[in-house]
């Protein structure tokens, strides 16, 4: 089924359609643990986007890159993780791709995340942070947000913590502003970071205010996605 779409998608010459079937192959050597194949299917999907002349080809390109660098530390070869964002940053420099500068400052602070070096890792999410929001890249930029705030509570600094979590949340306005119907895990876990955030800052009242919005939101989202609200409305019990 995926080679069918794939080859639907190659004859169509639709990109995006192209891109979700080579990510799906991606996923099935992933699941079956094939390190190999999905290295190589990587490898493919990089090489296809260095040729590409579609405007979403420079994102393609590093997303592809930065899924083969997240797996491999997923998978503990770390030196070679390290080695393919030295491999992508000499691209991006090359070509003057400031998105894939962005990534790369993403991915390494990532490394130094993993390498319990926050300091250095705020450096580098915070670099890819402004420069992702900037280029409307809202999903990873949201990604390096959530990590930035970990590295706040890291390092006791849940202050600076909070003014990313403002810049966060007006990522979000700004991101469902233009359509984007966000997932409402993000939303969640923008609030639960917020929450944490408050509490470690000796903001109780603020932290409590914000526990009974999570618990209400959380109720909200489970009436409107089991339809308990219409149960109650006909006098059910939820």
């Amino acid at each position: 089924m995926q080679k069918d779409g794939l080859k639907r998608a190659i004859s169509t010459g639709n990109e995006f359609y192209y891109n979700s079937f080579r990510r799906a192959i991606l996923s099935h050597y992933y699941v079956l643990e094939d390190k190999e194949k999905f290295l190589e299917e990587c490898d493919e999907l990089i090489d296809h986007y260095k040729k590409g002349k579609e405007k979403k080809s420079e994102k393609y390109l590093y997303d592809a890159w930065a899924t083969k660098f997240d797996r491999l530390q997923i998978w503990g070869d770390r030196d070679k993780a390290v080695a393919v964002i030295h491999q992508m940053g000499d691209y991006a420099q090359q070509h003057r791709h400031e998105l894939g500068k962005a990534v790369v400052n993403f991915c390494f602070g990532q490394v130094y995340l993993d390498n319990r070096q926050p300091a250095e890792a705020d450096k580098y999410y915070r670099l890819a942070y402004s420069e992702l929001f900037r280029k409307k890249e809202y999903d990873r930029a949201l990604r390096a947000g959530f990590n930035l705030m970990a590295v706040q509570m890291n390092l006791e600094a849940p202050e600076k913590g909070l003014l990313i979590s403002d810049a966060n949340a007006r990522l979000l306005k700004q991101w469902q502003a233009e359509g984007a119907d966000v997932n409402p895990v993000t939303l969640m876990k923008q609030a639960l970071y917020r929450f944490r955030l408050l509490f470690q800052a000796g903001h109780f009242d603020a932290a409590e205010a914000q526990r009974d919005t999570m618990a209400n939101r959380c109720r909200d989202w489970w009436h409107i996605n089991t339809g308990c609200s219409l149960r109650r409305k006909c006098g059910i019990a939820c």
